[in-house]
């Protein structure tokens, strides 16, 4: 069981390190969703490959990640600080540690090169590219790439793998040449997870079309104003189709995000907005 754990630059937690969960009663984050990102801090400590699953419960499209490879996994660290290093420790009950280290790369080539251990899981390193650049949906030489180096202090063991985007799910390629394997998004993996995040939920498309009815008749600075009290910081609100309809908010100083990432707060008050509508029931 785990008792401490030291989270740095993941979703809206800077460094924040909690000693002993029976004391903790709330946590705090930098945009009203500091409950969720800890427990999703926990899915990636129990199995570090879960990351992913938390990507794709943001569900954006792939049109976004075609024109913007740069930000495929932005949303995972802190104010999008992809160039630091995320780190997430854990401590169980028995003292023993382990430390997750996630680093982003959009140079492929130097992930590669740190073990040719793999290039025996397709007879080369030629093989290999012709593998992953047929998979790719990313400009020829940026597939953005995020290395896991996963330390347990106990056993003093390590592992490192990395992970790339293909059109139709996430490849895991194991950097001691034992495994490639795509992430599971089965509905059976999901039911296996410890935790369901918020981030789950799906904006629902009426509501995605009530607050584009009250943008079009001049309303828009009410639903604004009334999200401030949640998140003073907040300066817009964007609706997108990309594939689904979607809802996305800007802090300021900050670049637009799904607002599943948000937190409880905001996600239950925007339903609300519909009531403002004057052709809506109170």
């Amino acid at each position: 069981m785990i008792k401490d754990i030291e989270i740095s630059n993941f979703r809206c937690f800077e460094h924040t390190k909690i000693e002993g969960f029976e004391r903790v009663n709330l946590i705090g984050g930098k945009n009203n969703s500091g409950k969720t990102a800890l427990l999703e801090a926990l899915i990636v400590a129990d199995k570090p490959e879960n990351i992913l699953f938390l990507r794709y419960l943001i569900r954006e499209p792939i049109k976004i990640h075609q024109a913007l490879p740069k930000q495929t996994f932005e949303n995972l660290f802190f104010r999008q600080n992809q160039p630091q290093e995320m780190l997430i420790k854990t401590q169980n009950e028995n003292k023993q540690e382990t430390e997750n280290r996630i680093i982003f790369s959009e140079n492929i080539s130097e992930e590669l090169s740190r073990s040719t251990k793999i290039f025996g899981l397709f007879g080369g390193l030629d093989l290999l590219w012709d593998f992953i650049e047929g998979e790719s949906y990313f400009p020829k030489g940026i597939i953005p790439t995020l290395r896991f180096n996963i330390i347990d202090k106990f056993s003093e063991k390590s592992e490192e793998f990395i992970i790339i985007a293909t059109p139709k799910n996430y490849l895991n390629i194991s950097l001691n040449g034992q495994y490639i394997k795509p992430f599971d998004y089965s509905s059976e993996s999901v039911k296996n997870m410890p935790i369901i995040t918020t981030s789950m939920g799906e904006i629902n498309a009426d509501l995605v079309e009530d607050y584009e009815l009250i943008v079009f008749q001049g309303k828009k600075n009410e639903v604004l104003n009334s999200i401030r009290i949640l998140d003073p910081c907040i300066e817009n609100v964007e609706s997108f189709y990309l594939g689904s309809p979607s809802l996305y908010l800007t802090r300021k100083g900050e670049n637009r995000l799904p607002i599943s990432l948000f937190g409880d707060a905001i996600a239950q008050a925007m339903p609300h907005f519909q009531f403002r509508l004057p052709n809506k029931k109170q």
